[in-house]
């Protein structure tokens, strides 16, 4: 009962298996603003189109084209932040909404219909700070970049992977002619100078006829983020200065280009980009980090400003439709548009970057390369495999043997199983193996922390080198059993010793379900998991 007991936090690690898979190995199977923006809600039954390969019924009538009743605008804005290492749909949504590859289908859909298109987005690609989090960081900026964004702002997950990784990662994307996608700060410097050429305090694009400037700050309300008790230890290496102190030098300098419309990204709370647009009431639109996970699509005019909230995690984009010449001065049309599969398809451009996303962690082979972790336990305890527990525990390893985690933990992370699935729409979802991915193989195998995505010691590491830990095994929940197994084998064990061992890898019902399953089933993966009715299916 000693397995793990640390309290799991509940914020979820990115299951690139989607949540049809994790069922699978789980066990069985508005009304407008009185101001310049008519808002709407996106619902199932918002306009958009179907393609094949998606999960609806195929006698549903064809959706109408997307943003059907909107006028086409002299620009269109695509808006998103907190993306939060989501890359791929976020498996907390019913229907697999979001991702990048179904964000570039909207631009395309929009763009299909000769709008002008372009997008910014707030910052806060990742979540973690480790050799796949600079992957996936550098995905975001390239995917992002053949969508047609044309700013990024800096959040402080983004931040903390160091002044020297962005400037690098800032360098690479120099030598580039097709990358337009520079960062931007007002407030943020990293080594004490604007003269290395990033972040850019602001930028002027021009879409059509329309210039946009655009600015972006990180609020004094994620100081606490970036550093312990909101200090920073050293500001020649990342400086971050008091947003009011340094947007009016900026508001003039991008007003003396006499743009069309002025946008702040604000990654700040709420509150305090309400108070940056009332300071600074020359942005027409502002928008705010901290909202919703799934906003609703309402606008909060602030002055004769838009305050507004695009949602986290991907699942959602915002699009901005300006109307210069709009009866009534309504120049803003504004939607909050859910990236759901029954709408949106998938975009070959980055689905292909999504296996060169995958192909990268395989040939550097982070299932092994990443620093690995001591079990809570102790060093001395090892994974050995279910193998040695069918030894004596043959009745539990029929029920074990039976159960969806023994035979579809491993062989839902590859194509050829979802191809093969009775599910139609799986293998429309599941496009690349993500066997060498350790956001997915963290609950696919024996011997990793699910939540940290950490490997302990002796945990999976590749089919080559420890095969018999693929799939879900018995040490998932139990923990290891090396000292367990030798003290039963030893046959001069003490009672009293062998108890105690037996003790640490007996689990009750109970502690299960507030400690364990919680942590591959979690709302990130397993929305709909019911405990009482998932723990029938395994109990032995």
């Amino acid at each position: 009962m000693q397995i793990s007991r640390r309290s799991y936090e509940m914020t979820g690690r990115i299951c690139f298996a989607e949540i049809a898979l994790c069922t699978l190995v789980a066990l069985p199977g508005c009304q407008p603003e009185q101001n310049q923006a008519p808002v709407e809600t996106a619902t199932e039954e918002s306009p958009a189109r179907q393609e094949s390969g998606t999960s609806a019924a195929v006698d549903e009538p064809k959706p109408e084209a997307l943003l059907a009743d909107w006028e086409t605008p002299a620009a269109a804005i695509i808006l998103t932040g907190e993306q939060r290492g989501h890359l791929e749909p976020c498996g907390c949504s019913e229907r697999q909404s979001g991702g990048l590859s179904r964000r570039a289908d909207l631009a395309s859909q929009l763009r299909s219909r000769d709008w002008p298109v372009t997008g910014f987005d707030l910052g806060g690609t990742i979540k973690r700070t480790r050799r796949q989090s600079e992957m996936k960081f550098e995905f975001t900026r390239d995917a992002l970049n053949t969508i047609g964004y044309k700013g990024l702002g800096l959040g402080p997950e983004d931040l903390k992977l160091g002044p020297e990784y962005l400037f690098t990662s800032f360098s690479n994307s120099q030598s580039r002619s097709d990358f337009d996608l520079p960062f931007i700060s007002a407030n943020v410097t990293i080594f004490g100078t604007r003269d290395i050429g990033t972040p850019v305090t602001h930028r002027i694009v021009e879409i059509g006829d329309v210039k946009i400037g655009v600015t972006s700050v990180l609020g004094q309300s994620y100081l606490s983020e970036m550093f312990p008790g909101g200090e920073n230890p050293d500001p020649s290496l990342i400086q971050i200065d008091d947003a009011t102190a340094v947007l009016p030098d900026v508001v003039a300098q991008l007003q003396s280009e006499q743009p069309d419309v002025m946008l702040l990204l604000a990654y700040a709370k709420p509150d305090e980009s309400r108070s940056l647009s009332e300071a600074f009431p020359e942005f027409d639109l502002v928008v705010t980090a901290g909202g919703p996970e799934d906003p609703v699509g309402d606008t909060e005019p602030v002055g004769d400003a838009l305050l507004l909230r695009v949602g986290t995690k991907g699942k959602n984009a915002a699009v901005i439709g300006f109307y210069p010449d709009a009866a009534g001065g309504e120049k803003f049309r504004f939607k909050v548009i859910e990236l759901d599969r029954d709408h949106f398809d998938h975009a070959p451009e980055i689905d292909d970057r999504m296996r060169a996303y995958q192909q990268r962690l395989q040939d550097e082979n982070l299932l092994a390369h990443e620093p690995a972790i001591t079990h809570e336990r102790g060093a001395e305890y090892e994974f050995i495999g279910s193998e040695k527990c069918a030894d004596c525990h043959d009745e539990e390893t029929t029920v074990w043997e039976e159960s969806h985690h023994a035979k579809y933990g491993f062989k839902s992370l590859t194509v050829e199983f979802a191809q093969s699935s009775d599910d139609p729409s799986l293998a429309e979802r599941v496009r690349v193996d993500r066997i060498h991915d350790p956001e997915c193989i963290c609950c696919h195998t024996v011997g990793w922390d699910p939540q940290e995505v950490l490997r302990y010691e002796t945990g999976y590491v590749g089919l080559d080198q420890s095969a018999h830990l693929k799939g879900v095994h018995c040490e998932n929940c139990h923990g290891p059993a090396s000292e367990h197994v030798a003290l039963e084998e030893s046959g001069d064990a003490a009672d009293a010793e062998l108890e105690a061992e037996r003790e640490k890898m007996h689990i009750t019902a109970e502690w299960a379900e507030k400690n364990l399953c919680i942590t591959c089933h979690d709302h990130e993966n397993s929305p709909d998991f019911e405990f009482d009715t998932y723990w029938e299916q395994i109990a032995h």
